[in-house]
């Protein structure tokens, strides 16, 4: 202990100072170890102030998408990832594991038609048409139905015939019967509008009378028992929930989506949309309203418009995936399949040829889960395997 403090000790031991306040010889002592020890400033506010302006610069920085890491560092592909916009992420690319169903219809002379069926899917790194047929394949569920022109359409009394996929076939009951009774004096001659889901979409006329075609719209599993338009309809209040009620209607086709067209209805609500007619000349009323999922399943074009067209400048029609991993465009000559992903100057990944005025009637989607089965069906009852 040095003398200095001995000072300190020997003073405490003296008597109280005689007056109140502060003697002259304890202020001079204060104020000595004042000036020898002066008070520092806490340092935490120094370093609060410093972390702000670096956090305000770095934020900066982020803001600005200067590269403070190099591209390989983790940490900068984290901060890159988080910097996208939504749009970059909705078209990113992914493998693709879909498989595209499609039905076409080709308009011909005196009310024919004819139809065909092409499945799309990713086979050995590359996009395909894995299948390719006559006919119009439907998914009903776990099975498959394939519908086309009848072989003896008097035997059935209609033009069209439908059997499940993997049956024996019904069309050969139908000719062997034939043989032994009296064939159907009239034909009734029907065209396909539109499959989808479990619903057909017809155009019928009778075939020996002058009477003007009509539409009917019936299930799937209805119409293979034999059902007629006179004993079994479907109506439009069943798939717009409740606003239009109409039994002469049916799915018409636009750019992109699937709409109801109707010969007349009662409106909850007056409707002012476009005239649009049916193959056999049936003036119908579209209606822009959106139809049950029931009847057209997946009905987004979850690309827009103006970027299809920048892909593809005559684009007429697309569909898109609901897995976000391919999409299809409709030129007038031309179905050609691009990845999701695609924009303004990619090459298709496949093109097909498109016939002259080929009418689209069903589009339908498999995601991975489903996909080897849909292929196995098509290379079945398309490809003739």
């Amino acid at each position: 202990m040095n003398n200095e403090h001995d000072d300190w000790f020997k003073g405490l031991e003296q008597d109280p100072f005689p007056q109140k306040g502060f003697q002259p010889e304890l202020k001079r002592r204060i104020m000595r170890e004042l000036d020898r020890k002066p008070v520092s400033k806490r340092p935490h506010y120094r370093f609060a102030a410093i972390a702000g302006a670096c956090t305000l610069v770095i934020c900066l920085l982020i803001i600005l998408r200067v590269q403070l890491l190099p591209p390989s560092s983790p940490l900068a592909e984290g901060l890159s990832k988080s910097a996208e916009s939504p749009k970059t992420e909705a078209l990113a690319k992914k493998e693709i594991q879909s498989v595209l169903l499609l039905g076409l219809r080709q308009d011909k002379e005196n009310n024919e038609a004819s139809y065909r069926s092409l499945m799309f899917a990713n086979q050995d790194g590359r996009v395909k048409a894995v299948a390719a047929g006559s006919g119009i394949l439907i998914p009903y569920g776990q099975v498959f139905w394939k519908l086309d022109n009848a072989a003896d359409p008097a035997g059935e009394g209609k033009s069209l015939h439908i059997e499940q996929a993997g049956k024996a076939s019904i069309q050969a009951k139908a000719s062997t019967d034939a043989q032994s009774e009296p064939l159907n004096e009239t034909v009734r001659l029907e065209k396909l509008l539109y499959a989808g889901n479990k619903y057909l979409s017809f155009e019928t006329k009778s075939e020996a009378t002058a009477v003007p075609s009509q539409l009917w719209n019936v299930d799937l599993k209805e119409y293979a028992k034999g059902a007629a338009p006179d004993e079994n309809r479907l109506n439009l209040t069943e798939f717009t929930e409740g606003r239009y009620y109409a039994d002469s209607w049916t799915v018409f086709r636009e750019a992109g989506n699937w709409k109801a067209a109707y010969k007349n209805a009662l409106d909850i609500q007056p409707v002012t949309g476009r005239t649009v007619h049916s193959p056999g000349g049936i003036g119908l009323t579209l209606l822009s309203t959106e139809l049950s999922d029931r009847l057209v399943n997946h009905d987004t074009l979850d690309r827009p418009w103006n970027e299809i067209v920048e892909i593809e400048p005559n684009a007429l029609d697309s569909v898109t995936s609901p897995d976000h991993d391919m999409m299809a465009i409709f030129t007038e000559s031309s179905i050609k399949l691009y990845e999701y992903s695609a924009h303004g100057g990619d090459q298709p990944l496949l093109t097909v040829s498109r016939n002259k005025g080929e009418q689209l009637v069903m589009v339908q989607w498999a995601l991975e889960k489903y996909a080897s089965k849909w292929i196995s069906a098509g290379e079945q009852e398309l490809n003739g395997k």
